[in-house]
């Protein structure tokens, strides 16, 4: 029963319409990497790839699976709610683009199904506005609203395990960006 973190929809149709979109692109392939060490299972999701694009291999290399969808919600997604079927998570950690649209409806199935987080600096939507009241209407639904940082330290635990120094750069990495 792994804890799956979920990344939604980081493509190149999105360059230059979110802000700081390769901040959070970069940022996103760190905190990859350390679930990774920690176990997680990584899912992916494309929007209509033929039209956005794929996902920056930089971060879809990092993936176990990636999902393409038609669907808002991943989890309207028959291979998407499927393999977390199989799966049967613990909990659910999401992320992506954009906030007010997929990750919104992706997190709205979500916590109805598992214990569900969001990585509040893991997200963004083009305007400020849209992103801010679906992270209203989010903690209204009872995620765990929570910053990519302390997720992993709540997952490390103990600084004397043998993954916080794998993972020690990595946080170090984010901090810089």
């Amino acid at each position: 029963m792994p804890d799956v973190f979920v990344v939604i929809d980081v493509q190149p149709v999105f360059e230059g319409v979110i802000p700081e979109f390769d901040k959070l692109k970069k940022r996103l392939v760190l905190v990859t990497k350390a679930f990774k060490e920690l176990g997680f299972y990584v899912v992916g999701t494309e929007q209509y790839p033929e039209k956005f694009g794929e996902t920056p291999q930089e971060l879809r290399s990092l993936y176990d699976v990636v999902i393409s969808k038609m669907t808002f919600d991943a989890f309207a997604e028959p291979q998407f709610r499927e393999l977390l079927d199989r799966l049967k998570p613990g909990r659910v950690f999401i992320s992506g683009i954009e906030t007010h649209i997929c990750v919104l409806q992706t997190v709205a199935s979500s916590v109805k199904l598992y214990e569900t987080y969001l990585l509040r600096d893991l997200t963004s939507s083009y305007k400020r506005l849209e992103e801010e009241v679906a992270i209203k209407e989010m903690e209204r639904m009872g995620v765990t609203i929570t910053s990519s940082e302390s997720a992993i330290y709540r997952e490390i635990g103990d600084s004397r395990r043998e993954v916080f120094k794998r993972i020690l750069p990595l946080i170090k990495e984010m901090r810089r960006l």
